[in-house]
């Protein structure tokens, strides 16, 4: 019989120090693979890391340049045998990276194919659209830019256009799933023939010993143009990402998104749960009750039943929603004054204007955060974000409000409820956060 070893593994880093050290943005790819080769998986995301790390070098050195916020690029180790590397990073130094992490950027299949795949935390949709927006897509007949690329690829039945809900299956999973950090995961994929028609699609052979270099040479990525592309894509982040005074997010996707995600939970509950009283079951949360307005007290006066705490968490998605167009105005009225007004402002005004600007960058960076629930999840309780896991039973796909749908699955009243009031709870906070700044 073969005994087990115990083996060092091995994370490897580079830290570009900017003007602003508790502010980071974290890219990330891993250099191990299940099998002699690994091309596309992982090693098309380790030459995009590289290239991204050359480019930084060249830009620091020939211009002098100094990131306004700090850059950290890490190569994970241990990643197939289940995210060890980037996870023990991650558990280890996690109140670290909770205070000052503004981004996480993941590579890990960067490039088997033509198609921009993306997958984020709702928090960086508008940056990832935008800069995809800048750059030209190398099907040069179609004169597109990456952007309409990506938006075409989803009328023509590819599944593109959208950007998808994280789950696990890669290392973001630790820096969204745990510590509530917003996360994008980035590559080229194969297409089905829809798209292109002229052309064929090659296939990836994925965790297999023909995920080669002389696959991904003469099939994958010819002339290793979309390696390219994926480069100056994940480029372009960074320096959008590190150099703008306000922290590039926009709140609107998320409010949308959650207003979304919830209506897909309603649909499976149970229609008779509507009207069962929850009076006895809110005493099961009474940790709650100061921010839900729940007392002892009320229990024996009044019933309260499920679809009144319902309709209470619907109402406060839609001041969430309205709140998060006005904090995004606001961003833009405070990006405008800044970029084109700033030296025409007395004294006075530009501390002002460097007040507001620097609150509002607090609740960008930490917005996320307010997901996390410290009890995590039922028998799950490493993943502590609200919104988004991985699913119990589908690994790699996303669960959305994964405590929640749960609950419902479990034809648990009791968990349900108590999933109602953390939702609810969250979504007030962020609701006092954001008015502060408007």
């Amino acid at each position: 019989m073969e005994a087990f070893n115990i083996t060092p593994i091995w994370n490897i880093y580079a830290k570009i120090k900017g003007e602003i050290e508790d502010e980071v943005i974290i890219i990330g790819n891993h250099h191990d693979s299940w099998i002699k080769g690994g091309a596309g998986d992982p090693h098309s995301g380790s030459s995009v890391l590289m290239e991204v790390a050359r480019s930084i070098d060249y830009l620091r050195k020939s211009t002098g340049w100094i990131p306004r916020r700090t850059i950290i690029l890490a190569s994970w180790d241990g990643e197939e045998y289940g995210l060890l590397g980037s996870t023990e990073f991650g558990e280890y130094f996690a109140n670290h990276l909770k205070a000052k992490v503004v981004a996480y950027f993941n590579l890990d299949v960067a490039c088997v194919g033509k198609v921009l795949h993306l997958g984020s935390s709702p928090l960086l949709f508008d940056i990832l659209k935008n800069t995809a927006g800048e750059l030209e897509y190398p099907i040069t007949s179609k004169n597109q830019t990456l952007l309409e690329h990506f938006e075409e690829s989803l009328k023509n039945g590819g599944g593109g256009g959208v950007i998808k809900d994280l789950g696990s299956g890669s290392d973001y999973t630790v820096f969204l799933d745990h510590l509530g950090i917003p996360s994008a995961d980035l590559g080229f994929t194969s297409y089905n023939n829809q798209i292109y028609k002229d052309e064929i699609s090659p296939i990836y052979h994925y965790h297999s010993n023909y995920d080669s270099f002389y696959w991904m040479s003469n099939f994958g990525d010819p002339g290793f143009v979309y390696h390219n592309l994926m480069a100056k894509y994940l480029g372009l982040l960074i320096i959008e990402t590190s150099e703008r005074k306000l922290i590039p997010f926009k709140l609107q996707d998320y409010s949308i998104r959650l207003n979304s995600y919830f209506k897909d939970s309603l649909s499976l509950i149970p229609k008779h749960w509507l009207n069962e009283s929850i009076s006895d079951l809110n005493d099961t949360i009474s940790f709650l009750n100061s921010d839900c307005n729940v007392t002892k007290s009320s229990h024996h006066t009044k019933k309260t039943y499920l679809f009144q705490l319902i309709k209470e968490v619907k109402e406060q998605l839609c001041k969430l929603e309205k709140n998060s167009i006005k904090f995004d105005i606001n961003n833009a009225v405070l990006k405008l004054k800044y970029e084109n007004e700033y030296n025409d402002l007395n004294y006075y005004q530009r501390l002002k204007l460097i007040f507001n600007i620097k609150f509002n960058n607090f609740v960008l960076k930490f917005y996320e955060r307010t997901f996390l629930f410290e009890e995590g999840l039922k028998n799950r309780p490493w993943f502590k974000h609200i919104v988004y896991a991985s699913g119990r039973y589908t690994g790699y796909a996303g669960q959305t409000l994964p405590g929640l749908k749960e609950s419902i699955e479990d034809a648990s009243l009791e968990d349900t409820v108590k999933w109602l009031h953390v939702i609810l709870k969250t979504i007030k906070r962020l609701n006092l956060k954001i008015k502060f700044c408007y």
